[in-house]
């Protein structure tokens, strides 16, 4: 009998420490300060913002892309280097969002640079991370996001990343002094 009420008394323990533990999750802030909380390990990314596709593909994160635009899947680079860019749904023409076809693929996040689009992604309830850039400090500043957003070694290649373009635009500089015209002030 004290064995029987023993080992109930372990299953139901360790049930209430099942559901006692918190869903893995983390915080992303996006360009404009938002908060936003995603999975811990993000696996399925729509990236609703052309100029955001090319970073997912230098982070390392194409394979994780369900949705992209029609200019990234028309474009040839793109195809060259990352060929399965094919086989990814393209959910918007960059003004326009098709919202049901995006709901059915089930994305983390959705990374994104307009704010109505935004407005849109929130609605259907799914989690939108804005990025933009404008310039340098910007395109560092997306860079990072997307890096987090992505997880696994994103953040490390960011990091190597904007190391290198540091090092490229301080050359860049000694060799043009006059030209400050690449330069975020």
């Amino acid at each position: 009998m004290l064995k029987h009420s023993l080992k109930k008394g372990l299953i139901t323990l360790s049930l209430a420490a099942c559901f006692a533990l918190p869903l893995q999750a983390k915080i992303v802030t996006d360009v404009e300060g938002n908060k936003i909380e995603l999975p811990d390990n993000v696996q399925r990314v729509a990236d609703l913002w052309h100029a955001n596709n090319q970073i997912v593909l230098l982070l390392g994160g194409a394979n994780k892309l369900v949705g992209t635009t029609t200019s990234i899947a028309t474009n040839p680079w793109y195809s060259e280097v990352y060929p399965n860019i094919k086989n990814v749904p393209v959910l918007t023409n960059g003004e326009t969002i098709q919202t049901e076809e995006l709901l059915s693929h089930k994305p983390d996040a959705v990374l994104l640079s307009k704010k109505s689009m935004l407005t849109e992604v929130e609605q259907a309830g799914l989690k939108g991370v804005r990025v933009s850039f404008q310039d340098f400090d910007g395109l560092k500043k997306t860079v990072r996001i997307t890096a987090e957003v992505l997880g696994d070694k994103a953040p490390e290649i960011a990091e190597n990343y904007i190391k290198e373009s540091d090092v490229d635009a301080l050359l860049h500089f000694r060799n043009n002094p006059s030209d400050e015209s690449w330069m975020s002030k």
